[in-house]
């Protein structure tokens, strides 16, 4: 199953997150997505990090994040940073 990708403006904020019924600890991500199927543009918390690439682009259990290239946006645009968090 390919796995949905969303274009965010960079950087994304990366964080640990312990989960409180098994203790373990997984990364996680903020990012504003600016395409998200379900969400659409929106400030998005991050399922679990499988990968990070070079290119500021990383994969999660069920997305492809990819940063814009697009100069004319910035996270200063954009300040519901911490509002309406999910994936």
């Amino acid at each position: 199953m390919k796995k949905p990708t969303v274009h965010f403006i960079p950087p994304a904020e990366f964080f640990n997150h312990e989960n409180e019924f098994t203790g373990n600890t997984y990364e996680l991500a903020r990012v504003y997505g600016l395409d998200h199927p379900r969400l659409g543009e929106t400030t998005i918390r991050t399922s679990i990090i499988l990968k990070k690439n070079k290119d500021g682009s990383f994969e999660t259990l069920n997305t492809l994040y990819v940063p814009t290239n697009d100069e004319s946006l910035n996270k200063e645009n954009n300040t519901d940073v911490n509002k309406n968090t999910a994936e």
